[in-house]
């Protein structure tokens, strides 16, 4: 397996480097490192980001062939790309949850149901 580093912060001078235990938990080396305060649910959006790059043909193409140096030039420039679609998207879809009366309310109805039936199924 390659060496994995944070590349959280380059051009700051040195960086410590990302523990493999601290993998499971990025979350918790935000926190620490930047004094944030996110939480599992902002950890699983770290991981849809993470199933997105392991789900690319290129990206996988491209850690086959390459050292974990080259591999990083392609990474780097999917991981900027990934994280601006996503905020893109989620702009989107929040401002439509937001305008549309029609959209939010079967949105509401869905998740109240869905919910509720969860967390009674739950007690």
């Amino acid at each position: 397996m390659g060496e994995v580093r944070s590349f959280f912060g380059e051009g700051r001078g040195g960086q410590q480097e990302l523990d493999l235990e601290h993998l499971s938990s990025i979350v918790d080396v935000l926190n620490e490192r930047f004094g944030t305060d996110l939480t599992d649910v902002d950890k699983l959006l770290f991981d849809q980001f993470e199933e997105s790059w392991v789900a690319d043909g290129e990206l996988s193409d491209q850690a086959q062939s390459n050292s974990i140096e080259n591999f990083r030039l392609v990474f780097e420039r999917k991981f900027l790309q990934t994280i601006i679609t996503r905020m893109d998207a989620n702009s989107d879809i929040f401002k439509r949850i937001l305008d549309d009366d029609d959209f939010r309310e079967l949105l509401g109805d869905y998740y109240v149901k869905t919910v509720y039936e969860q967390l009674r199924e739950a007690a």
